[in-house]
């Protein structure tokens, strides 16, 4: 029954050639579960056979050869959806709210919505961090927020130089308010504040 695992075991495969994320493989996971419910038939219609004699071990040798290729075949799916989504995490630590369009065109609708939702949640604990809220003894405006993909090493200085990598137009930040993005002219920022447009190539720190 080796061939009744190859699909499984190609989706494994796929994810250990890519070190990120290669295209989500929907024909080949929907084979698997193909696989896998045909499996559970077999196993469900041997043990419901009333001539069907589990105290004669040989009866039992394909019935636990099936089970196993079922088993095989779950672990393999859900390594292969796992890792993904672990992947995707790591895509949103290092780039935060804008997604690359590399990664886009290659994730499920499912997991570009487990991508906002995460971030989402990233944003609620951050805002959780900063004191924000009702009732919060730091008494922090309710719309700030700690955003914990910003610096994940230690910056050394709170305001960089960056130089603008394309036209983009006026742009409200937080603490420098509005700001012409023109390309080619240079501003002292926040890194806070740029941090995002730098992952998503707009501007770039003058080193």
């Amino acid at each position: 029954m080796a061939d009744h695992t190859e699909s499984a075991i190609k989706l494994v495969r796929e994810l250990k050639q890519n070190k990120l994320l290669p295209k989500f493989n929907d024909e080949l996971l929907a084979d698997v579960v193909t696989q896998i419910k045909q499996d559970y038939v077999k196993l469900h219609e041997k043990f419901s056979d009333p001539t069907f004699d589990r105290e004669d071990e040989t009866n039992l040798a394909l019935p636990l050869v099936i089970n196993q290729t079922m088993k095989r075949n779950i672990r393999c799916s859900l390594a292969y959806l796992s890792t993904r989504l672990d992947r995707l995490h790591r895509v949103g630590w290092e780039s935060g709210k804008s997604m690359p369009d590399h990664i886009k065109e290659k994730i499920s609708p499912e997991e570009h919505d487990y991508y906002k939702q995460y971030l989402a949640m990233l944003d609620e604990y951050g805002q959780s961090c900063s004191g924000a809220g009702e009732g919060s003894a730091l008494g922090h405006n309710a719309n700030s927020f700690v955003d914990l993909t910003i610096d994940l090493t230690p910056p050394k200085e709170l305001f960089i130089e960056v130089r603008i990598k394309q036209d983009y137009g006026s742009i409200m930040l937080p603490e420098s308010g509005e700001v012409l993005l023109q390309k080619n002219t240079t501003h002292v920022l926040r890194r806070s504040e740029v941090d995002h447009l730098i992952k998503q190539g707009i501007v770039a720190e003058v080193v």
